[in-house]
């Protein structure tokens, strides 16, 4: 399996943050940081989809941000 994820924003200062973790009911816990997404950055990447393997993306602010994503399996 491979993802897909992508930061449209055309804002500088808007960024996400990937990471890779358990998810647990929605509250991330256990993650590891593997990178940020800025304005335009994408990233392809390997991944097992394994039960405590959820991919987090957060956003840097509280406003609305577009992220895109694709699984390719």
């Amino acid at each position: 399996n491979y993802v897909y994820i992508s930061n449209p924003s055309t804002v500088s200062t808007e960024y996400f943050t990937v990471g890779i973790g358990d998810a647990g009911a929605g509250t991330p816990t256990e993650t590891e940081e593997i990178g940020r997404l800025y304005a335009g950055d994408w990233m392809f990447i390997p991944w097992t989809a394994a039960a405590d393997e959820d991919i987090i993306v957060t956003p840097s602010v509280a406003t609305k941000i577009v992220v895109e994503y694709v699984v390719f399996s």
